[in-house]
């Protein structure tokens, strides 16, 4: 673990780019983790491993509706 102080010291950060925000896609942000409570247990997932597993576990099941002309559209999670 690092203070948000620290980090700004190691990148030079003086505004919070590349340690809150960026907007260059090849830079990767650090994952902020808390150091007590419940959330210090949580392990950090990425968005498409989450879409992945759930997809694996719902399939067929409808993952997003929308009505389009009058009629419904049915995504499922395949």
């Amino acid at each position: 673990m690092m203070s948000s102080q620290g980090y700004k010291k190691l990148v030079g950060s003086e505004d919070g780019k590349n340690l809150y925000w960026t907007t260059d896609i090849n830079t990767e942000l650090p994952i902020k983790m808390s150091q007590s409570g419940m959330a210090a247990n949580i392990k950090p997932e990425t968005f498409p491993n989450i879409f992945s597993k759930t997809a694996e576990m719902r399939g067929n099941a409808p993952a997003m509706r929308v009505m389009r002309n009058g009629k419904e559209k049915i995504w499922t999670w395949q």
